[in-house]
């Protein structure tokens, strides 16, 4: 993911996070890209410590997504956005995350990990927290590799990141 400013002419540029300042009144977007398909929802934690939903989306894999545009307003303080993909899928998603598909229409090869069906809300799932992340200039790496367990299960648990904003 990347997150950018967006200036008073619409213009975007990547920023850090975690020592860029924002205003109020100040833009930001947020791009995405998910390894996998899945449903996106995003959160703002704001000062207060109230967590509204503020935007949600279904994401093919390797599809990079703009969420947002997102703005700064009231109460000042330290804000975070909290981003879950709940893996999941449907025809269209997946038709979406292949690069090659099968015209003739027969069903896909089974085997591997088998996705869930798009449809339940991530409020109540408990969710993996992504800790490790690599960057590469502007752009972060938040590593969660499926674990053995979630192999064995073929049931993929939710995904969670953090992304932190100072907003003074």
């Amino acid at each position: 993911y990347e997150v950018h400013a967006v200036g008073a002419n619409g213009a975007s540029a990547p920023i850090d996070p975690t020592t860029y300042v924002f205003r109020t009144g100040d833009k930001f977007v947020v791009y995405y890209r998910p390894s996998m398909p899945g449903k996106m929802e995003v959160f703002n934690i704001n000062p207060l410590g109230q967590q509204p939903r503020i935007d949600a989306v279904n994401m093919a894999g390797g599809q990079l997504v703009t969420l947002g545009p997102y703005q700064f307003t009231s109460t000042t303080g330290d804000e975070a956005l909290r981003i879950i993909l709940t893996p999941c899928s449907s025809p269209e998603l997946l038709t979406q995350t292949r690069d090659i598909v099968n015209v003739s229409g027969s069903a896909p090869a089974s085997g591997g990990v088998q996705i869930g069906s798009c449809g339940t809300s991530t409020r109540d799932i408990r969710t993996r927290d992504i800790t490790k992340v690599a960057l590469d200039g502007g752009t972060s790496f938040a590593l969660d590799p499926v674990s053995q367990a979630e192999l064995t299960s073929g049931q993929l648990a939710p995904r969670e990141l953090k992304i932190y904003f100072h907003h003074r």
